[in-house]
């Protein structure tokens, strides 16, 4: 092999190496006192229980001044000192410390992109399919479009059982499709407040009457905001619940910059129903119809022809 390909070789592992040997490390101790300010700052700013947050922030700046953080420059050390010092803090192990790559996201898992499939079915049936992740802002007037299309049908069946994440403000948008306008749909605590969360109206567009059977498919991947959605009408007596068991996560979770490509993850909020008794945190939502997630659309599809063979004897 020629000596300037091996060179190359050479080189070319070195900079892996060294890549990979610099992603477990953290830069100087000046850069690492900063990181722990911004986590302190953040969380006592944006984490649901002020006085915890208090308490958390305090904790990390005694440690930071104790030199507790500069024993070693290596990253998962660091992150199981923030993590440690976060929960002796809060008793709270949903904190996450993320390191993004130079190609990579903060996220710690890769999310599927967006996307909306909508048709009519046999016996003039409603089918819009959501799926991926729906955080982006205009996602609200996309999925309203899709919606406007199928306001003549005799039946609807939304499909959530490959959604990602999703959006406080689309979920109330959704939910003016099939409640009153400002109607409280649930409610949001945090930081020693709580706020109604009510449906958004529709312009133009009046609801979906309730004489359309509505039927949502859910997965145990459903989580957030969609959970709202679905516990909302089931609860309102609006929609069918079809599949299974949904995650159960109920909290609002807030993703912030602390460092050059580190983000902390935190509970800043929780949603509960309209009732406070009534929530579907870590339990999930329950559904009607309890079916493998495989064969939810084959039943409420059965379930929606049935009710209109019942309706026109």
């Amino acid at each position: 092999m020629p000596i300037k390909v091996l060179s190359a070789i050479w080189l070319l592992g070195c900079l892996l190496f060294g890549s990979k040997l610099q992603a477990n490390q953290l830069p100087d101790v000046t850069h690492t006192n900063a990181v722990i300010d911004n986590i302190a700052r953040v969380v006592n700013d944006t984490y649901i229980d002020p006085e915890k947050a208090k308490h958390a922030a305090d904790l990390l700046q005694a440690k930071l001044a104790a030199g507790e953080f500069s024993a070693s420059n290596e990253y998962h050390w660091f992150k199981t000192q923030v993590h440690s010092t976060l929960y002796s803090a809060t008793g709270d192990s949903g904190f996450e410390l993320i390191r993004s790559s130079l190609y990579g996201s903060a996220n710690s898992q890769q999310h599927g992109q967006a996307s909306i499939e909508s048709k009519v079915l046999d016996h003039n049936i409603g089918y819009v399919e959501i799926s991926g992740k729906f955080a982006f802002l205009k996602s609200s007037e996309v999925i309203e479009r899709y919606f406007r299309a199928l306001r003549d049908v005799n039946a609807l069946i939304i499909d959530l059982r490959s959604v990602d994440e999703g959006n406080l403000s689309l979920t109330k948008k959704m939910l003016g499709f099939f409640v009153s306008p400002n109607e409280t749909v649930g409610l949001l605590y945090s930081r020693g407040w709580i706020e109604k969360i009510t449906a958004t109206g529709t312009d133009n567009f009046k609801q979906f009457e309730a004489r359309v059977p509505l039927y949502i498919l859910t997965s145990s991947f459903v989580t957030g905001p969609w959970e709202l959605f679905s516990y909302s009408l089931q609860e309102a007596g609006r929609a069918v619940i079809v599949g299974e068991e949904t995650l159960g996560l109920a909290s609002i979770e807030a993703l912030i910059n602390v460092g050059d490509n580190l983000t902390l993850a935190m509970t800043s909020a929780v949603i509960t129903g309209r009732n406070p008794s009534m929530t579907w945190n870590e339990e999930g939502v329950v559904p009607d119809y309890p079916t493998a997630r495989e064969s939810a659309f084959e039943k409420a599809y059965s379930l929606a022809t049935q009710t209109q063979l019942e309706n026109r004897r």
